[in-house]
């Protein structure tokens, strides 16, 4: 497959400013979904055990849980987010594919979201 991914194709010609709004009457803005995802690979990666070099507190703010994001306190512009989601997605995919069916089946540690 030599198409881009989804995230890529779907996020061409959308720019910083834009990745700021959030839908109104509610959610996230694109800054905080793709912060998301970066943040939930960063927790799949330490679960397998596999370093993760995006684990710095950059992407805080983007954990389960946390506050949306405003224009004013984005920790990253977009083209650093989607960087870093691209970086991700090269990291995990072959983790995920030498990932043992025992470290499949363990129970999820309770700081599965990246806070300890």
């Amino acid at each position: 497959m030599n198409s881009p991914p989804a995230p890529s194709r779907n996020l061409e010609g959308v720019s910083n400013d834009e990745s700021l709004v959030s839908p109104q009457p509610c959610g996230n803005c694109i800054d905080w979904v793709l912060g998301h995802v970066v943040a939930a690979r960063v927790s799949c990666l330490s679960l397998a055990g596999a370093a993760n070099g995006q684990g710095d507190e950059r992407i805080a703010p983007y954990r389960r849980g946390s506050e949306p994001i405003t224009a004013a306190e984005a920790p990253l512009d977009l083209a650093t987010s989607r960087g870093t989601l691209d970086d991700s997605q090269h990291a995990l995919v072959p983790v995920l594919a030498a990932i043992s069916d025992e470290a499949l089946a363990a129970p999820i540690p309770e700081h599965c979201d990246g806070r300890r």
